[in-house]
């Protein structure tokens, strides 16, 4: 037989724990002296319509997982990531034999910067370049991959501008 402890006390330390975490400031922190980021819309020069506002959304969320400091409106932060998506581009991958597509590739290139809203200096700038294969039979192939390169951009944008000041 083996001993298990009391549910109760079980529930109050995860409770205990819980309310640690909750009180203490997490993510990644802005430079000193800044206490509000907001992320701009990013100026388009791919040939993709709309893909800015799924840029603006990925790393919107991404700055509120990530980072310890409120999200802001641009007009009102006191940093703004800002920039341009450079390119989106589809790109052929393995072939059969007989020259037949079997997979394809999205690539994204976005360029970024962190600037004080106030004076408009920059703080940090970054360029990033996903590229995410998928396979020519998947029904949302191109669309999941996407997806999953503006997330990887996204993540990536934000280490890159703000994780140096950890």
């Amino acid at each position: 037989m083996t001993w298990r402890p009391p549910v109760a006390a079980v529930c109050a330390w995860a409770l205990a724990g819980a309310a640690a975490c909750a009180n203490t400031q997490s993510g990644l922190t802005l430079p000193e002296g800044f206490e509000t980021v907001g992320v701009a819309l990013f100026h388009n020069d791919s040939r993709e319509p709309d893909l800015e506002r799924e840029l603006h959304a990925t790393l919107s969320e991404t700055v509120r997982d990530l980072v310890g400091a409120p999200l802001e409106s641009p007009g009102r932060a006191d940093v703004v990531v800002d920039g341009r998506l450079e390119s989106y581009e589809r790109r052929g991958g393995v072939r059969t034999r007989d020259n037949a597509l079997l997979e394809s590739a999205v690539v994204v290139r976005i360029e970024a910067r962190l600037v004080e809203r106030a004076g408009g200096a920059v703080l940090a700038e970054t360029t990033v370049v996903e590229r995410i294969g998928y396979g020519l039979g998947e029904s949302a192939g191109e669309r999941e991959a996407r997806e999953r390169a503006l997330l990887r951009a996204g993540e990536d944008i934000v280490l890159d501008l703000l994780g140096a000041n950890d």
